[in-house]
């Protein structure tokens, strides 16, 4: 059997044990429960514009058909988002072949992809950049193959392509610049590609048009997000802080050995007398990124993810033309040089293989961006806030009399803002949904399982940037003397009618994190009921 038959068996193999391997291992984050919250609105047949709102409509619809249904609906969530990984490795092979030529770069390309901490990280969340991805890696593609075999049904299928990007999210709007990039760089006929490029065009913004009218309508939003209220930072002063912060974020994702090959990629494709190739994949990887630089106000490192996809087969390119220049300079006889490119991989992924396991195992020892360990670890929006909380929860439970108790009053009748099912209080809680004991009223929980609480071990707070969490029209929180919106409420004290045991230190920490309250606020609030 041919060696190229265990391509994709061994390719599919490490993609999916990168992915599952400690899937679980971060706890969930805020976003990702934004996310959860409105799959059930719209299996709910509630709200249904609300994802289109935000600017990310696709992941979600498709996780309202399956995250509701499932016993762990975050599990589920994570892996829909590794499936659609799969969708960017294949393309993304694909992709190199066909601008190189050569099998090994396409191979390299997805060994890169596998390791690379910026898609371990992403493809293993519930969110929407994966998706973005995913599709900005199949419109490189069918626009390489348009502007060299131009033909109806590829501009269809690209026209398909970016519309399933830009559903995805609003930022895929920048795929609209992919096909005419290519058609200057790469098109052997490029009077032949128009009519193709044009059906393209005009599928995709028919598509669309509606969800990105509803998006834009948020002017007030959007002008926050890219800057355009009045500031005391000038133009330059926002997008040299952002330059900076860009290439912080970069550095430590991409790692420095697939930066510095990507660089020799490029000088690799210009002496092989494909400059125009090269530079596409180069223009590609940095322009969305000088776009994000020169406007944004507020903005995250994953907001870069889908650049990661034109930078990769670029990181092949170089790390082959490296060792085939070893090989050819030094006459090194097969073996050899195959051991020595072994041992160059190895070097060039020693940096990513440090920031996986760190992923597969701890995240907290992860080397994220500031901004990131803010964001997963360190900071309010982070999970191990709900971990901590449950932790502190518990001993101060088995520090009080049992006369003690916590309350919490019903909310005006609404239906609730998570499940579709109402179930009662248990012991057993293991996924969100609207308790309604009598002694307790309603609490709005969140995915957690109680067993698997453990303390988070937390290191420097990040100064990076971060927007304030959406609001969140949900019931409002009473408990004891401290209602959640800050209005002050009744205290009830010894002689409560439910003493607090675990359940309700389950579904008191989940509530008070599921509102957004910083965890020193959240220790505040029940130490004033406590004590």
């Amino acid at each position: 059997m041919k060696p190229s038959a265990f391509r994709w068996p061994v390719l599919l193999g490490l993609y999916l044990a990168s992915r599952l391997a400690g899937l679980m291992a971060l706890p969930m984050f805020l976003d990702e429960r934004i996310h959860l919250r409105w799959a059930y609105w719209i299996e709910q047949g509630r709200r249904l514009r609300v994802p289109l709102l935000a600017g990310r409509g696709l992941s979600v619809y498709l996780l309202a058909g399956i995250a509701p249904h499932a016993d762990d609906p975050l599990r589920a969530g994570r892996l829909l988002t590794v499936a659609i990984g799969l969708v960017t490795l294949a393309a993304g092979h694909r992709l190199a072949f066909r601008l190189t030529g050569d099998r090994r770069v396409a191979d390299l390309t997805a060994l890169f992809y596998v390791a690379c901490p910026f898609t371990l990280a992403y493809d293993r969340m519930v969110l929407t950049d994966a998706f973005l991805c995913a599709f900005t890696a199949m419109t490189l593609l069918l626009s390489v193959r348009l502007a060299e075999e131009p033909r109806w049904s590829t501009g269809a299928a690209l026209g398909a392509a970016i519309s399933l990007g830009v559903l995805s999210k609003a930022t895929g709007l920048l795929l609209f610049a992919v096909p005419v990039l290519a058609l200057v760089l790469l098109a052997r006929a490029r009077r032949a590609a128009l009519g193709p490029l044009a059906l393209a065009f005009a599928l995709a913004s028919t598509v669309v048009a509606y969800p990105l009218w509803l998006f834009f309508r948020k002017t007030d939003e959007l002008a926050g997000a890219i800057a355009l209220r009045e500031s005391d930072t000038s133009f330059s002063g926002n997008a040299s802080a952002n330059l900076g912060l860009a290439a912080e974020w970069l550095w430590a994702y991409w790692t420095p050995g697939l930066v510095v090959l990507a660089l020799g990629g490029l000088a690799v494709a210009i002496a092989a007398g494909k400059g125009g190739r090269g530079a596409f994949l180069a223009l590609l990887a940095i322009g969305p990124t000088v776009a994000f630089v020169t406007v944004s106000g507020i903005w995250y490192p994953r907001y870069l993810l889908f650049t990661t996809v034109p930078l990769l087969p670029l990181s092949a390119w170089g790390f082959v033309g490296a060792i085939d220049l070893v090989r050819e300079r030094g006459r090194l006889p097969a073996g050899p040089a195959a051991g020595l490119g072994l041992a160059a991989l190895a070097v060039v992924l020693a940096p990513a293989a440090r920031f996986d396991l760190a992923l597969w195992t701890d995240p907290v020892r992860a080397p994220f961006p500031a901004i990131e360990r803010f964001q997963y670890v360190t900071g309010w929006p982070s999970g191990y806030g709900l971990r901590d909380s449950i932790a502190f929860l518990r001993l101060q439970r088995d520090a009080t009399p049992r006369s003690t108790s916590a309350m919490s009053t019903p909310p005006a009748p609404t239906r609730p803002p998570w499940a579709a099912r109402t179930a009662p209080c248990s012991s057993s809680c293991r996924w969100s949904r609207v308790s309604a004991c009598p002694s307790r009223g309603r609490v709005t929980s969140l995915p957690h399982s109680p067993r698997s609480s453990r303390t988070a071990r937390p290191r420097t707070r990040s100064t990076g940037r971060s927007p304030q969490p959406p609001a969140d029209d949900g019931p409002r929180l009473r408990i004891g003397a401290i209602q959640a919106d800050g209005s002050e409420g009744r205290r009830r004290s010894g002689g409560g009618r439910a003493p607090l045991g675990e359940q309700q230190v389950h579904d008191l920490a989940v509530a008070l994190h599921a509102l957004g309250l910083p965890l020193r606020l959240q220790v505040g609030v029940v130490d004033s009921l406590l004590h």
